[in-house]
């Protein structure tokens, strides 16, 4: 291919995600994890250099991501802290960074002479750049861990893929990888499957293992020693609900099924899917749909009888691996699937779709109708993607559109119940927090901030009676206990 065609196709890319996604420029710092993240880590209240070096001497929020933070410091340094222009600014400009990063990994392993113009890898990649999953993670502050990560993540990939020919500065190839491997590590400590991708990559019959597991060790070992770092980080879960193993591998299957449908009819995207561990597990009905579409997708991959195929399939189920359950994470409490853990999975979703229009190549005219569909499906994929990204510009707008997508969301209907308790209209908020508890009667929260509203609207019975209420369900509840005794307390003389 031309230099002149590689370079304008980047140029696409780069275009592309800006055109769809430049509204995100216009957006707040959210109250959905930007404020905590950027608000509460005492590192970044003051722009000094002891606080820089202290972003990568302790943990933050039970994490050790101190690349994300080090970003953060060096925006607020530039652009003034709390810009929120300019973070939504970086982390778009990291998405076309990855966008071209994803296209040249294409390149790299789709099979020479199966596409003379290049077309595949830049249509595989524009799936991947403007796709309506990545919305979630481009557009939400908080995101830029999962894209930086896998900013890093595919960088250090490019890098040890160029360095296994052992040619002129295969070393220096092999240190940048690993660097750069420290550097997503560091952004978001999931990347530790980033050896068996590698495994996986490198694996062909024949393969002397040992050579393989030598090529390798470096970054087993920066695996270890992250894991290590984050479970000692990590306070005990506080879920309300663990499934046995049988219930995790369902979980599982289900969370696998769910991605895959995502990625082929992505019409109903949100920040919350309210897929909790309980009620995936509630009803066949539930789980089937979506293991039955991992199960065919499974089957279908394994029929082909190609190993390319397999290999990144496999690829994707891997990276999916740290999110799928079988370890619980805290945000299971609302839902085990998000589209910001598609994020990096995702990209080997884009090279099994190469792989297969490659593999028609033979065929030419049926290899350009499948490009040109492709071509179609991009467009809707970028327009959807455009539309949905004004609704992240506030909070209001955020968790309108969170419950829009999901009526069901306890975490919408108690956020907005939370605004309207703000803004002193406490019958509005009362009328919310009772359907957040009918959503989720376990969560002690919208019985609190019942009790709240009902006083400041003085039913002083009625908050009592719901504290009480409280109480019976959680004996000992410290907060439910203090505010009982104030409002039972008789009044100062």
């Amino acid at each position: 291919m031309p230099s002149k065609t590689k370079y304008l196709h980047v140029v696409v890319l780069i275009v592309s995600v800006v055109a769809v996604f430049w509204r995100a420029l216009d957006g707040e710092i959210l109250i959905w994890d930007d404020r905590q993240l950027l608000l509460t880590d005492p590192h970044l209240q003051s722009l000094t250099l002891d606080n820089f070096c202290g972003l990568w001497s302790g943990v933050h929020d039970m994490l050790y991501t101190p690349t994300i933070g080090s970003v953060w410091f060096l925006n607020g340094l530039i652009f003034g802290q709390w810009n929120s222009t300019a973070l939504h600014a970086t982390n778009l400009v990291f998405h076309s960074l990855n966008a071209v990063l994803v296209y040249f990994l294409l390149r790299e392993l789709v099979p020479k002479g199966t596409d003379k113009n290049g077309w595949i890898p830049l249509l595989c990649a524009l799936v991947f750049a403007v796709h309506p999953t990545r919305v979630e993670p481009t557009v939400w502050i908080a995101g830029i861990k999962e894209i930086l990560a896998t900013a890093a993540g595919l960088e250090a990939l490019l890098c040890y893929l160029h360095s296994r020919d052992g040619s002129r500065g295969w070393l220096a190839y092999r240190m940048t990888s690993i660097v750069l491997m420290f550097v997503s590590l560091a952004a978001k400590p999931s990347f530790v499957i980033f050896p068996l991708c590698l495994f996986i990559l490198e694996w062909r019959p024949g393969t002397k293992l040992d050579q393989l597991a030598k090529r390798i060790s470096p970054y087993l070992i920066l695996a270890a020693i992250f894991t290590w770092v984050a479970v000692d980080s990590q306070a005990p879960h506080q879920l309300l609900y663990v499934p046995a193993w049988w219930g995790k591998l369902l979980v599982a299957i289900d969370s696998i099924g769910f991605y895959l449908m995502k990625t082929i009819v992505p019409f109903a995207v949100g920040p919350d899917y309210g897929r909790m561990p309980a009620l995936v597990l509630s009803s066949w009905e539930v789980w089937a749909p979506m293991v039955a579409v991992a199960i065919v997708f499974t089957i279908g991959v394994l029929l082909t009888r190609k190993r390319d195929y397999l290999r990144a399939y496999l690829l994707f189920c891997v990276s999916l691996a740290p999110v799928l359950g079988f370890i619980p994470f805290y945000f299971q409490q609302t839902s085990t699937v998000a589209d910001r853990y598609l994020y990096f999975p995702s990209i080997w979703l884009s090279l099994l779709l190469a792989l297969v229009i490659a593999a028609r190549g033979e065929k030419p005219r049926f290899q350009r109708a499948i490009m040109a569909t492709l071509g179609i499906f991009v467009a809707i994929f970028a327009v959807k993607s455009a539309i949905a990204t004004p609704e992240w510009r506030d909070d209001k707008t955020f968790f309108t559109f969170m419950l829009r997508e999901n009526p069901r969301s306890f975490t919408a209907i108690n956020r907005l119940a939370d605004m309207e308790s703000e803004a002193g209209r406490f019958q509005n908020a009362l009328d919310l927090y009772i359907a957040s508890r009918e959503i989720a009667p376990w969560q002690p929260y919208p019985w609190l901030n019942t009790a709240y509203v009902q006083w400041q609207l003085g039913r002083r019975d009625d908050s009592i009676a719901t504290l009480k209420a409280l109480l019976a369900k959680y004996p000992g509840y410290a907060p439910a206990e203090e505010n009982l005794k104030r409002l039972m307390a008789p009044p100062s003389p």
